[in-house]
């Protein structure tokens, strides 16, 4: 990601802070754009069409 400089999303469909304490701790979420967490498969979407509003070509 940092090595091929391309913004990414991270999405988790279970909320990962309720779930044991071991995934607490994303190596990535710090370089990500926004992190979608704990909204089931809904957070795809909601992630691809962030996405879609933030870069859209002029």
């Amino acid at each position: 990601m940092l090595g091929v400089n391309i913004p990414f999303y991270e999405i988790h469909i279970s909320d990962v802070f309720a779930r044991e304490e071991f995934r607490h701790k994303s190596l990535i979420s710090d370089i990500a754009i926004n992190v979608f967490s704990g909204l089931g498969v809904e957070g795809y979407e909601k992630a691809l069409l962030e996405a879609i509003s933030k870069f859209k070509r002029s």
